[in-house]
């Protein structure tokens, strides 16, 4: 193991783990909001979590002694059932991974979704991305931009010859930054919000504290040692992406603008 391999493994651990918290984006969607919510965030990275870890151990003894390596398996599952005699198992396998990559991708889509809806209200995105459903009061316009938003740059790559897994790492990667700058921020948020409220405590300054830290050290771990190129200049990358947001959000909120049209 070397830092620069760890850097880049913490980054796709991360992208992989990504969207436990998608359940808070449905608001009065869900029944009983502020219970069901809560308890979906919770449950869903205990569950994930868990889940991750065995299954990560399982690939890792695995793969010992097998010739290819586990991070250079196109499929590794199909690998394993191989190995292990149950070679019939591998078509299962290839259509449960189908099915969870489509799962995982319509997950996005619907978070993304309501991010955008929010941000029409807010006047940071077109007005039309404000209308819902009648009866499931499901943003229909802002789904569909999220799924066309989603679909760009993955089709532009695959038709440029880049394989799945590259797409997959460069992706991933770029995504993951916005992750951390975001889960960051709401650690911050949430130390100030406690001391508004007047309810800091030793927990809350550990847990913002920690979270806050080890989203620096994920982002840091991308920058130094140097990683091959293109995953070197993602950095910068989001960089200009974010000045952009910023940007954008400065001239949203001045007076007199309006993205309604």
């Amino acid at each position: 193991m070397h830092p620069r391999g760890i850097g880049l493994g913490v980054m796709l651990a991360i992208f992989s783990f990504v969207g436990f918290e998608s359940a808070t984006t449905l608001g009065s969607e869900a029944r009983e909001p502020l219970r069901t919510i809560p308890r979906a965030v919770i449950q869903s990275a205990l569950l994930a979590g868990v889940f991750f870890v065995v299954c990560g151990y399982g690939e890792v003894l695995g793969f010992r002694g097998v010739s290819t390596t586990l991070d250079q398996s196109a499929a590794p599952l199909r690998l394993l059932a191989t190995q292990a005699g149950v070679g019939l198992l591998g078509p299962i396998i290839d259509a449960g991974v189908l099915i969870s990559m489509f799962a995982a991708t319509l997950a996005c889509v619907i978070a993304a979704s309501r991010v955008l809806l929010l941000m029409a209200h807010h006047g940071l995105a077109h007005s039309r991305l404000t209308q819902t459903n009648t009866t499931h009061e499901t943003p229909g316009a802002a789904s569909v931009l999220a799924g066309v938003l989603a679909f760009l740059p993955a089709g532009a790559l695959a038709l440029r010859g880049v394989s799945g897994a590259d797409i997959y790492g460069w992706m991933g990667t770029l995504a993951v930054y916005g992750f951390l700058t975001a889960y960051g921020l709401v650690a911050v948020a949430l130390l100030f919000h406690r001391i508004r409220q007047r309810r800091l405590t030793f927990g809350t300054v550990l847990l913002t504290t920690a979270a806050t830290l080890a989203m620096l050290l994920a982002m840091a771990a991308n920058l130094y040692p140097v990683p091959p190129a293109p995953l070197r200049y993602f950095p910068y990358l989001y960089a200009a992406y974010l000045a952009a947001a910023l940007l954008w959000l400065a001239v949203a909120r001045r007076p007199g603008a309006s993205t309604a049209s």
